[in-house]
């Protein structure tokens, strides 16, 4: 069965497809994945849903995991900042103590990692093989126990001395909490001191299998659970397993010390408790990069990451230093020691950091700790007159061989009179214990409402020991109470409910027919997901609420009865559902949010809109790809492939009909070469309106070259994604070439003819997706990121490289340097008009580009918007077989194709040199203009070999381009 790779959907484990998600618009995104052919989702509970609606909605992952995305590279470090090199040097590197990661696996060929994996097992299931397709799992494990072997030591671990069990508990699409919790149990009986899960999903109200998992395995094996807090960026969005009560939960800081704007924020709702408990850097961290890693460059060691995910390894790295120095201490002990020697940062709430910073060397050393490790006063319901003060008492250890008298104080931005210690001192003797009482008195604080806390600080002379401590004071809220209902009308078990309200992206979530919420006055979106299983048959009503006003006592209902379908067919009846998906979004403002289902067949989704119906902002979309497929289900073979979209862009779409006939298509003949011998081409093709916030698409892979016709119905954009994937021996997925052209409107009953893949692949400046800049500036901020592995018409293109490097000069002066990528980023650049240089480079261990530089000049200043950077690239498209192999002997004349971004001029000059001993010496070529195009005519010597260009040109602005492309083609 043909391979499939997911990606921004959960993965199915038997659908013979790839699935890919379009770059999308900022604003928030929900979309379901059905059951499609052979099924997936075998664990599509209410609670795996809500995991999927906070992974899309977040934008930052997939699935219940977070693959953060790739951002600027840097090179500060961030483990001396939490103190390892003082741990370091009095002995301690983690030596001795077992750390698991429960991850996406780990590469173990990685130089920082080798030798340092004692145990590995894969609990998934749909992607056997144990390597790291990501590229989370090896940068988390290499924060935790890498031995910074690449790159001289310089990112070495929190505890390079540590062993680590590496569970594979994720795949591209995503983890099943059966994995989670079969990797969790292995971890736990393997004698993992510590786990470290980068990991997690929307928190319930009630305790999930997770969060059951990780108290009862801290119980039973004295197991430490280190668990990242979540990326939402907002208040009580603690994801699950984090919200554990045995749970350490981690919160991400910049590198100077400032709260992360992605880190989420308590208190959970599920007890009101103080999460996230303890913070660590978690912004552009530097780590290493798996080989077979999507995330990061292809042919870099190391790749800068940024989440929560990335904070919680040098937690879990501190934690296995402070168990190599108390080895006999349980996990509530060394809990209770890191956060009580964690360093709080003022200005930050208690909860968004817990304790604060997490300070290692403080944590080895200081002998002071507190039980219980954090104070939760929990939650008081409004009104407040009548609230109950309550008190909790706070008792300090002292490990020590003398006496300890400690000054108390309580750092707090709450109003005076809510919270107050029974003392100002308390003395600890020497291997003995003293208590404080903290009470919070909610009767006080007049209007304020939300979470209140903060931190009470004992010190002495070498001793601040913290215990973070919280309540939550409710604001004015109405009980609403929320039903769901099947088609029928029956009571909808199988429902799941998100309320978002529009001040903030706070969220309720409600599952199954009825629920009572509490919701604090104001304006929502809502939407409900309503499941229909019968015998072999599933079925989804997406049931869309956005105008929710809430202004006192009241029902809302989402009843699936009345919701439109969707009876779509086509000419050919062989023809199978392969994809189907239908995108709902709405905007208000500063509001924007998009919901969506998908599935295997047009029938299997119905669609409703309930309430005050919105004036303007609501649009939506239907689309679909069919094909015929073999026994096995594989489309590989599939002579005709379909692909059918509708979209409007002031209403949703409900109750559509379209039996269409073959004249209500676009017929696209595409003729697809191959670049590298014995690879395989995929193919996609997105649903692209003006301002929709993207869509899906499918595809599988095809042995190269192939020709293949598309039919397009609707008479809508499309976005037409091309990859080349090269299967070495033992890997699936070590080298892709992808080309993906502008948007294009294919109208019905016209026939077009493409061409895809064919070289020469050098430098374009087109936009990888509709929208994008690649190379852009907002204020003193410049980002260049062109690319470098376009194809012969100017589509833009990327690929695997084995080195890269790329600078920027301000008036001469490096301002930034990338030294393993073909790009740049830049802050902090002078607000003064300039010249700049931009140079790019890279190298392949491929047949055809080996080598590639650019270099272009331009002038910029500072601009308060976004603003595209003037640059321009030249494509070159010789008559090439469906091999990229061209003829010897004659002349080659072919056109030469200029792509530009936004902002530059007039190409005024443009020169053109041949080589054919790989760049030692050139020649002229001929170049001649007809009207607005170029035409470039090349000597091809008889004796064949391999043709380089050089082109070098300005436009009537006065910026500059130069580029160079080693072997651009071969003639044979």
């Amino acid at each position: 069965m043909t391979e499939l790779l997911a990606v921004q959907a959960a993965r199915p484990s038997t659908l013979p497809l790839i699935v890919s998600g379009a770059t999308s618009a900022p604003g928030l995104t929900a979309q379901r994945r059905l059951p499609a052919v052979g099924g997936f989702a075998a664990e599509a509970t209410p609670e795996s849903l809500a995991s999927r609606w906070q992974a899309t909605r977040t934008g930052l992952s997939k699935g219940k995991i977070w693959l953060d995305a790739v951002r600027k590279p840097t090179l500060d470090q961030s483990v001396p900042l939490i103190g390892a090199p003082a741990a370091w040097s009095a002995g301690f590197d983690g030596a001795g103590v077992t750390v698991a990661v429960l991850d996406t696996g780990i590469d173990a060929s990685h130089p920082d990692l080798t030798g340092r994996i004692s145990a590995r097992q894969n609990f998934t299931e749909g992607e056997e093989d144990d390597r790291d397709l990501v590229g989370h799992g090896t940068h988390v494990a290499s924060t935790i126990a890498g031995s910074g072997a690449a790159s001289g030591g310089k990112y070495k671990g929190v505890a390079p001395g540590a062993a680590l069990l590496d569970g594979k508990v994720c795949v591209e699409g995503g983890c099943l909490e059966s994995w989670i919790v079969a990797g969790m149990q292995w971890a736990a009986e393997s004698g993992a001191d510590v786990v470290n899960m980068s990991l997690g999903g929307t928190n319930t109200p009630d305790v999930d299998p997770v969060e059951q998992a990780v108290n009862d395995l801290t119980a039973q094996h004295g197991t430490l659970f280190v668990i990242a807090a979540g990326n939402s960026g907002a208040d009580e969005t603690v994801s699950s397993p984090a919200t554990a009560e045995a749970a350490l939960a981690v919160a991400a800081f910049t590198k100077s010390d400032e709260l992360a704007e992605f880190s989420s924020r308590g208190p959970s709702a599920d007890g009101w408790a103080v999460k996230p408990e303890i913070a660590a850097p978690g912004q552009d961290i530097v780590a290493a990069r798996s080989k077979d890693g999507f995330l990061g460059t292809p042919g870099e060691l190391y790749m800068p990451l940024s989440g929560t995910s990335m904070a919680t390894p040098h937690v879990a790295g501190a934690a296995a230093l402070l168990t190599q120095v108390h080895p006999q201490w349980t996990p509530a002990q060394r809990k209770a020691a890191l956060m009580a020697a964690a360093k709080p940062v003022s200005g930050i709430g208690v909860f968004a950091q817990g304790a604060g910073r997490v300070d290692v060397a403080r944590a080895i050393t200081q002998q002071v700790t507190t039980s219980p490790a954090s104070v939760t006063f929990g939650l008081q319901e409004w009104p407040h007159d009548d609230d109950e003060v309550r008190t909790s008492t706070i008792t300090y250890q002292n490990g020590g061989s003398a006496a300890v008298t400690l000054q108390l104080a309580l750092t707090t931005a709450a109003p005076a009179g809510i919270f107050s210690l029974s003392a100002d001192t308390v003395t600890v003797p020497a291997g003995g214990q003293a208590s404080v009482t903290l009470t919070a008195d909610t009767r006080q604080g007049g209007e304020l409402t939300g979470g209140l806390g903060g931190q009470v600080t004992a010190t002495a002379t070498g001793v601040s020991v913290q215990t973070p401590f919280g309540v939550v004071r409710e604001e004015l809220k109405h009980p609403v109470k929320v039903t769901a209902t099947e088609r029928d009308g029956d009571p909808a078990e199988n429902a799941f409910t998100v309320i978002l309200r529009k001040d903030g992206y706070q969220e309720w979530l409600a599952f199954g027919a009825s629920n009572d919420l509490r919701l604090p006055p104001g304006e929502y979106f809502a939407f409900s997901w309503v499941d229909e299983v019968g015998d072999g048959s599933f079925a989804t009503t997406q049931i869309m609420y956005p105008k929710l006003t809430v202004s006192g006592p009241a029902t809302v209902s989402f009843a699936a009865k009345g919701a439109g379908g969707f009876d779509v067919t086509i000419p050919d009846k062989e023809a199978t559902a392969l994809l189907t998906g239908y995108d709902v979004f709405y905007d208000e403002g500063d509001f924007g949010v998009g919901v969506g289902i998908g599935g295997g067949s047009f029938d299997s989704m119905f669609a409703k809109l309930i309430g005050p119906k919105p004036a303007s902002g609501l649009s939506s979309q239907l689309y679909g790809t069919l094909a015929r497929v073999d026994e096995e289900g594989n489309p590989a073979k599939a002579p005709h492939v379909y692909n059918l979209g509708w979209y409007s862009p002031d209403s949703m779409l409900s109750g559509v009909v379209k039996h269409l006939r073959q004249s209500d298509f676009a017929s696209v003949k595409a003729a697809h070469a191959a670049h590298v011998k014995g690879s395989n081409g995929v193919r996609m093709n997105f649903l692209a309106p003006p301002d929709s916030s993207g869509g899906w698409a499918v595809g599988w892979p095809v042995p190269l070259p192939f020709t293949r016709t598309d039919y397009y119905a609707g008479n809508v954009p499309w976005q037409v994604e091309v990859m080349e994937e090269v299967p070495a021996e033992g890997e699936d997925w070590p080298i892709t070439i992808s080309d993906t052209a502008g948007v294009t409107t294919y109208r019905a009953g016209r026939t077009y003819q493409e061409q895809w893949n064919k070289g020469v692949f050098g430098p374009s400046v087109a936009p990888f997706f509709p929208g994008d800049m690649p190379a852009l500036r907002e204020g003193d901020i410049m980002y260049l990121s062109p690319g470098l592995l376009g194809d012969g018409q100017g589509r833009a293109g990327f690929g695997s490289i084995t080195a890269g490097h790329g600078a920027l000069y301000r008036d001469g002066v490096l301002v930034a340097e990338s030294t393993d990528a073909p790009y740049v980023f830049a802050e902090g650049v002078a607000a003064g008009k300039a010249k700049f240089r931009f140079d790019a480079g890279l190298e392949r261990d491929t047949r055809l580009t080996t080598k590639l530089t650019g270099s272009w000049t331009f002038r910029s200043g500072a601009t308060e918007e976004m603003t595209s950077l003037p640059l321009t690239a030249v494509s070159f498209a010789p008559k090439l077989d469906d091999h990229n192999v061209g003829k010897a002997g004659g002349l080659g004349v072919y056109p030469v194709t200029v792509t530009q971004t936004e902002g530059s001029g007039r190409v005024t000059k443009l020169a053109v040199q041949v080589s054919y001993d790989d760049g030692k010496t050139w020649k002229k070529a001929p170049l001649l203009r007809f009207g607005g195009e170029w035409i470039l005519a090349v000597v091809h010597p008889k004796a064949g070999g391999f043709v380089s260009l050089k082109a070098s040109g300005a436009d009537s602005h006065g910026n500059t381009f130069d580029q160079t492309v080693i072997r651009a083609y071969e003639l044979r």
